[in-house]
C-alpha cells in the first residue's frame, strides 16, 4: 500500500493523492491550485498512464481545489466513476461552470474540451449509509467508509481497508462548524496511515475569538459608511458566515444581509440534505436569518445606498466592470486572496481587500481529537505549505516516525 501525492502536500490547493495496492488504484480528490499560471502547477502531476489506470476516483467535497480537475483527469483517459455524495455532485456541477467562466475572464486556457466534462460519471454515495464499511465495485477485499466532516454541505472524510491495511484521508474537516455535524469515524483498528487536513497550522484560537474580530471589523466599516462584500465558495463558507455574523450583530446593530442568488438557491439544497446538519441551529438559521435575507447581483448591490452586508461569489466581483464608480467599500475573504480581486483593487483607490480568519478547517485542539481516535502508525499533515506542517508537527510534539512531511510528487507507504 502506497500513497502518492499529486497535488496539496507542501502547497494549499490541487489536492490530489494517489493510493494504490497490489490490485487497486484509487484517486482521492482532484483539484486545482486557483492563482497558479501554468497547466504544470495549476493542475495535479496527472499523466495518461495514472489517468488510464485508475479503477475509481473519491471526491471528499465539492470546492475547486478538490474537484475541478475532475474533467482534466478524463481529458487525459480516466472513464471510471466519481463516487461521492449527492450534494457534492449537485455542486460540482456548478463548479465546472463557474471555473470554465473564471479562466474565460482572465484569458487562461483550459487544458480539457467541454466534451470531458460531459463525460464524468458519478455513483452516488447515499448519506444514510455513513460509517459502515462498503465493498468496492464487488471487491469484498477491498472496503471503504465515509462520514460527515463538518466542512461544507456534503462533505465527507474516507477511510479504506484492504490487504490488512487502513488509510483514512480527512479530507477538509471541522468540528467547530455552527450548521454542519462532524462524524468520528467508526474505528476497529488501529489506522496505518492517515492524510490531515493541516490547512490551519498551530491555530490554537477558536471560533469564537474569530467571530468576534469579524464583528468588530464589519461595525467600524459601518461607522465609516463602508459597505463589508464577503466573497467565498457558493456552498459552506458562506452560509457559516451568515448563520454566525447575523447571530453576532442582530441585537446591536440593524444592517442588511445581501446574497447572490446562487447562495441563496444553495440554501435549499440544505433543506433537501439534513443528514449532516445541526438541526436546531438549522431549524433557528431557516426561522431567523433566511427570511431576512435579501437577494441581488453586485451591480444592484453598490448601488443601493444602502450599509449593509453582500456576500457574492469571486468570478461575479471579477466580471464587474463599473468598479471606478462605486462607494467605498471593504472586500474580504476568510480564505486565500484571490490575485484578480487583487489587481482590482490596485486600480481602484477606493477599494480595500483583506484577510480575515473564519475557521472551516481543524486547528491544533480538534487534530488532537482526531489523532486519539485514529491513533495513526502514520501521519502525513495536507493543505498547507510545509512551514504550517512543521509547526503543527511541532505542536503536537510528533515525532520523526511517525509524522512525515511530504511534497508534491513523494510517495509515503
Amino acid at each position: 500500500m502506497k500513497v502518492t501525492f499529486l497535488g496539496g502536500a507542501g502547497e494549499y490547493g490541487r489536492s490530489c493523492f494517489l493510493l494504490q495496492g497490489e490490485d487497486i488504484s484509487l484517486l482521492i480528490d482532484c483539484g486545482v491550485m486557483k492563482n497558479a499560471k501554468t497547466v504544470e502547477t495549476k493542475y495535479p502531476l496527472l499523466n495518461e498512464q495514472i489517468a488510464k489506470n485508475v479503477d475509481a476516483v473519491f471526491i471528499t467535497h465539492s470546492h475547486e481545489d478538490h474537484s475541478a480537475a475532475i474533467p482534466y483527469l478524463y481529458e487525459l483517459g480516466y472513464r471510471g466513476k466519481i463516487f461521492t455524495t449527492e450534494p457534492t455532485r449537485k455542486q460540482i456541477k456548478k463548479v465546472f461552470t463557474l471555473w470554465r467562466e473564471t479562466e474565460d475572464q482572465t484569458g487562461q486556457e483550459l487544458p480539457y474540451s467541454k466534451q470531458s466534462e460531459k463525460l464524468v460519471q458519478f455513483e452516488k454515495l447515499d448519506l444514510c449509509c455513513k460509517n459502515q464499511w462498503i465493498p468496492l465495485m464487488g471487491k469484498e477485499t477491498i472496503h471503504f467508509m465515509y462520514g460527515c466532516s463538518g466542512h461544507t454541505l456534503g462533505s465527507v472524510w474516507f477511510f479504506f481497508r484492504f490487504n490488512g491495511k487502513y488509510v483514512f484521508f480527512s479530507g477538509d474537516y471541522s468540528m467547530e462548524s455552527s450548521l454542519l455535524s462532524f462524524e468520528k469515524p467508526n474505528i476497529e483498528e488501529r489506522v496505518d496511515l492517515a492524510i490531515l487536513d493541516g490547512a490551519y497550522g498551530s491555530e490554537l484560537n477558536d471560533q469564537d475569538s474569530y467571530i468576534i474580530r469579524l464583528r468588530e471589523m464589519v461595525m467600524e466599516a459601518n461607522e465609516k459608511g463602508e459597505k463589508v462584500l464577503f466573497h467565498g465558495p457558493v456552498v459552506g463558507k458562506m452560509q457559516e458566515l451568515l448563520f454566525s455574523l447575523f447571530m453576532s450583530l442582530q441585537e446591536s446593530v440593524v444592517m442588511t444581509f445581501t446574497v447572490s442568488e446562487d447562495i441563496l438557491l444553495a440554501l435549499e439544497d440544505y433543506e433537501r440534505n439534513q443528514a449532516c446538519l445541526k438541526k436546531e441551529n438549522y431549524q433557528w438559521f431557516k426561522e431567523k436569518v433566511v427570511p431576512k435575507l435579501w437577494v441581488s447581483n453586485v451591480e444592484e448591490w453598490l448601488q443601493d445606498g444602502e450599509l449593509g452586508i453582500g456576500f457574492f461569489l469571486e468570478n461575479e466581483i471579477v466580471g464587474y466592470s463599473h468598479w471606478k464608480h462605486s462607494s467605498p467599500l471593504k472586500i474580504i475573504t476568510t480564505g486565500p486572496l484571490n490575485d484578480n480581486i487583487r489587481k482590482l483593487v490596485c486600480e481602484n483607490d477606493h477599494l480595500q481587500y483583506e484577510k480575515y480568519r473564519f475557521k472551516v478547517h481543524p486547528g491544533v485542539e480538534e487534530t488532537k481529537h482526531m489523532l486519539r481516535f485514529l491513533t495513526p502508525k502514520q501521519t502525513v499533515f495536507t493543505h498547507g505549505p510545509t512551514n504550517l506542517a512543521l509547526e503543527l508537527k511541532e505542536a503536537l510534539t510528533l515525532d520523526e516516525e511517525s509524522t512525515k512531511i511530504v511534497e508534491v510528487s513523494e510517495t509515503v507507504g
